[in-house]
């Protein structure tokens, strides 16, 4: 009996695993093709480039890219795996929430993709802090020259039509395996580890003990190239974490300073 309904668990997740390496290759496009739109657009003359920026640009962008693609596998990994609860009912809703959730995430990361090219075609830089500085200011008045000076209908109705992509890509088909063998179902739930196990490690970006991130990962040395590594949705968790750094910034009076080096470990000498 405790087989049977291991057996049945795993019936019951093996179909998801076909949507959630789908969403690999179609970040990568989305990413790939942005960041060659941009490069065509930004980079002025693309002959001065050299082959060893070219390779990294394209090498750890497509880095960035399988940690964001990763990620969001992970996310429709877990509603899966939520999905094998008893309650019938509970377990049809989150397996139809799927593709919509899938859907909504291509739609977020599309229109975030279409928004970095327009950030970097006005400040000649991806999404970084500053982005935060400039709504803070005047809300309003961003947002009235975002739909002055930018097609914001056509790009929502661009992303939209896209989103649909994601949503068709995250629909779970019914595929009945059947499960003979104690074997056999060992095999799939070393299978099923190991999936989990490569997902988390591309989520990283990075098999050893730190993950991929900027400071870590090799990056052009031509400027604009650098720029156009990242793609939106790194660039922005990049942007976010530099704001609550700013944010939670103290200033430390002139008063305190000498008591907080001596905590350090610092001596004054005479």
């Amino acid at each position: 009996m405790h087989w049977d309904k291991m057996a049945g668990g795993l019936k019951k997740i093996q179909p998801l695993l076909v949507p959630v390496f789908l969403q690999l290759p179609w970040y990568i496009v989305i990413f790939s093709i942005a960041r060659f739109a941009m490069y065509v657009a930004f980079v002025k003359d693309a002959t001065h480039v050299s082959r060893d920026d070219f390779l990294t640009l394209w090498l750890t962008g497509l880095r960035y890219d399988l940690r964001i693609a990763a990620s969001v596998g992970l996310v429709l990994l877990l509603f899966g795996v939520l999905s094998l609860i008893p309650w019938k009912r509970w377990r049809a809703i989150l397996v139809r929430a799927i593709p919509f959730l899938s859907g909504i995430i291509s739609f977020f990361v599309i229109f975030l993709t279409i928004a970095n090219y327009f950030y970097y075609q006005t400040y000649h830089t991806h999404i970084d802090i500053f982005a935060f500085g400039i709504i803070n200011d005047d809300t309003k008045a961003v947002l009235i020259n975002m739909w002055d000076d930018y097609p914001i209908v056509w790009v929502f109705f661009a992303t939209v039509i896209l989103s649909f992509v994601g949503y068709l890509l995250g629909r779970v088909k019914n595929i009945d395996v059947p499960y003979s063998s104690r074997e056999k179902i060992t095999k799939n739930i070393v299978v099923s580890i190991f999936v989990v196990l490569l997902l988390f490690s591309l989520a990283r970006g990075s098999f050893g003990l730190f993950p991929f991130d900027r400071d870590t990962a090799p990056m052009p040395q031509d400027g604009v190239l650098n720029r156009l590594t990242p793609n939106a949705i790194m660039a922005l968790g990049w942007a976010i974490q530099d704001y609550k750094d700013d944010r939670d910034f103290i200033v430390v009076k002139n008063s305190e300073k000498e008591s907080l080096l001596k905590k350090i470990g610092y001596r004054f000498t005479l």
